[in-house]
């Protein structure tokens, strides 16, 4: 049974995908310029773990953690996001506050 799940739609109808505890799963949905990528893993603890990024989407290489969310006990999930992360991917990216 898989432990992971994704779905996406562009132009067609949409599509899911599954990944196990020992593949995780990935996806980076982007356009030409940004883009998001998110990776679902099991951790040494055995605990659900997804990282998320912003990126240069196609054009580009850089990438740039914005976060990471843990399961913990009883499946508690934990959010990293520190202020260094979140003021270096307004900088780099000239992020606007969403009002």
């Amino acid at each position: 049974m898989s432990r992971f799940y994704a779905e996406i739609q562009g132009n067609r109808r949409p599509v899911s995908r599954q990944g196990l505890d020992n593949s995780g799963i990935w996806g980076h949905i982007r356009g030409w310029n940004t883009g998001v990528e998110v990776k679902g893993r099991i951790n040494s603890d055995g605990n659900e773990e997804y990282h998320i990024w912003l990126t240069e989407g196609s054009n580009g290489n850089k990438i740039t953690l914005l976060a990471k969310i843990t399961e913990t006990f009883a499946g508690v999930q934990t959010v990293e996001m520190t202020e260094e992360i979140i003021m270096k991917a307004i900088a780099e990216y000239q992020i606007k506050e969403i009002t």
